[in-house]
């Protein structure tokens, strides 16, 4: 078999040894590329053996920026290839994502069961942003302790630590159980 060092130029491809114009089905854009198909579908379009075909946008649907897959609008979750309403319950908000739940629990608030329920706020506790948890964290100086917040109990000779729920001994002073004693 004899060798070739030859190309076809764009807008062709080599068939049995041969340049032929490369045709584009409907709907579709000559890429200019020597390799592959050497065509591309339209946005919104999809590649189907060797046409393309429209991609089916199910309702409250867009395509992406790609042009080849949708995505829910907000309000609205992807399921089993629908765009469901997404169930909002009180003290929630939509998030910007459109699988899940795509909704989350305001501040002061704590998903249960597809719900949103109010967070208990112990004395000397303050909401954080975790969306895991409690939803609250004891203040310097205080210590979770169940479901209140207890104050670090300092004994002579320390000080409250770094992380301020706990204590350390003052220097040259060494912790010995509950209390601090000189070395």
């Amino acid at each position: 078999e004899q060798e070739t060092n030859w190309t076809c130029n764009a807008g062709f491809k080599s068939t049995e040894g041969e340049c032929v114009p490369l045709i584009a089905p409907e709907n579709s854009y000559l890429t200019g590329n020597t390799y592959g198909r050497g065509w591309e579908c339209h946005y919104g379009y999809f590649v189907d053996d060797e046409t393309c075909k429209p991609i089916s946008l199910p309702d409250n649907a867009y395509l992406d920026y790609s042009g080849n897959r949708w995505t829910c609008e907000r309000g609205y979750t992807r399921e089993r290839g629908t765009c469901a309403t997404i169930n909002l319950p009180d003290n929630a908000y939509l998030t910007d994502s459109g699988y899940n739940k795509g909704w989350e629990c305001e501040r002061g608030y704590v998903e249960s069961q597809l719900d949103c329920v109010r967070i208990d706020l112990p004395e000397n506790a303050f909401l954080t942003s975790s969306r895991y948890g409690a939803g609250w964290e004891c203040g310097r100086g205080y210590v979770k302790t169940g479901e209140t917040c207890r104050r670090v109990q300092i004994p002579e000779n320390a000080h409250l630590n770094y992380s301020g729920n706990g204590w350390d001994c003052n220097r040259p002073y060494k912790e010995a159980g509950n209390t601090c004693q000189m070395p």
